[in-house]
């Protein structure tokens, strides 16, 4: 075994996630995605939507900087995500139910008899499994785009034994940055690998899609 092994995180971690990380690993972390919010106005969506989505942090912090908290009177909210979850309840919002997977949240949406229209806060890039998944239930839904997601092209050392990709785009932005290196890819979600699988010929999927069970996954490959 080498005596330091090298992980690439394509998102920057927090001091207690690099705290995660065990010897002999060593971590390199860059913002291989970065997000932009988008200025929005009342007049962009239904004052108060009664049913309303969120897959990620990124769109209630963007709702946040446009609006008062006190002005966002949803009366159902859906999420993804057990830190998107935590977020909302953090700024008082009570959240109906949430799902770790797009998939799971819209299977359980349709399960709902009583909702017929939803209004999706997302941003530019957003997947197209949760929306077409509810329209062809016959479920109405009312994108609004809050934020925009910009690829960050970082190329990368050769020496790179292991990459930690959090999106689908963090994969995109890695592999248009032109970089040459395929060490092991650990992904946080099934959507994640699937991007990366084309490319990357050894990939590892964490159950519990958080960046702390990736961090966890790597510990148990290398250490």
């Amino acid at each position: 075994m080498k005596s330091e092994i090298q992980i690439l995180s394509t998102k920057k971690l927090t001091e207690l996630q690099r705290n995660l990380l065990k010897y002999p690993l060593t971590l390199i972390d860059e913002d291989f995605v970065k997000i932009e919010n988008i200025e929005i106005s009342k007049e962009t969506f239904s004052c108060c939507p009664s049913t309303v989505i969120f897959t990620s942090q990124n769109a209630v912090k963007s709702l946040l900087k446009n609006f008062e908290r006190s002005e966002l009177c949803f009366e159902k909210i859906y999420c993804v995500g057990e830190k998107t979850k935590q977020y909302l309840e953090k700024n008082n919002f009570k959240v109906a139910n949430f799902e770790l997977y797009s998939k799971n949240l819209a299977d359980y949406i349709i399960n709902q008899k009583d909702i017929k229209e939803v209004t999706f806060f997302c941003g530019n890039s957003r997947l197209d499994e949760l929306p077409n998944k509810l329209n062809a239930h016959h479920i109405k839904v009312n994108e609004v785009v809050v934020y925009k997601t910009i690829l960050n092209q970082i190329q990368v050392n050769d020496s790179i034994d292991g990459i930690l990709f959090f999106s689908p785009s963090g994969v995109q932005s890695y592999l248009l940055a032109k970089n040459s290196v395929k060490p092991k890819a650990f992904c946080i979600g099934t959507t994640t690998a699937l991007s990366a699988s084309n490319y990357f010929e050894e990939i590892v999927v964490v159950d519990n899609p958080t960046i702390e069970d990736v961090i966890h996954k790597v510990n148990q490959y290398y250490v």
